[in-house]
């Protein structure tokens, strides 16, 4: 029975939309009092799932047929993308995007059971297409802090993008 419901919502995309509304709308959404912030998302079934957002010109893209449950995304600065391709099952994972210019990319049919990924200071975390992670997986292109030198002050642990 599940499975025929499936193939149906699958060939009509209006009723995907409206079953995926309804099962979405324990989620929530909190752009703080800033402009041009954009959430997209269509025939996603998001689950318990939260995106706070501080800052100017950030886009959230869901694209379709995604499975969300118990997840953060949470964007502090501004011109910050996260891009989740279709069909991925993302569960209890926290994205955190800090600073300006940071993004985040997971590809088509990927699956994430629990973990966090940060990315500060302009850089990218970039997940190709049918990737696979177990669970209590951290993925950051940054520490959140700076370490220098002792001589010459030059930081040593800048952050850098990743690429899977």
């Amino acid at each position: 029975m599940k499975n025929l419901l499936i193939t149906y919502l699958k060939k009509s995309p209006k009723l995907l939309f409206w079953f995926s509304w309804l099962y979405s709308m324990n989620s929530f959404f909190l752009i703080k009092g800033r402009k041009n912030n954009k959430i997209r998302y269509s025939s996603s079934f998001l689950k318990n799932t939260k995106i706070d957002i501080s800052g100017v010109n950030n886009t959230v893209t869901i694209d379709v047929e995604n499975r969300l449950k118990n997840c953060l995304i949470h964007i502090s600065g501004n011109n910050c993308v996260v891009n989740i391709d279709k069909h991925c099952i993302l569960v209890d994972l926290e994205i955190w995007l800090e600073d300006d210019n940071s993004s985040v990319y997971i590809g088509s049919n990927t699956t994430v059971e629990g973990g966090h990924f940060a990315s500060t200071e302009g850089k990218k975390i970039s997940i190709g297409k049918d990737c696979m992670f177990s669970y209590d997986i951290e993925i950051r292109n940054g520490d959140s802090h700076g370490i220098f030198e002792l001589q010459s002050q030059n930081r040593i642990n800048k952050a850098q993008n990743v690429s899977i």
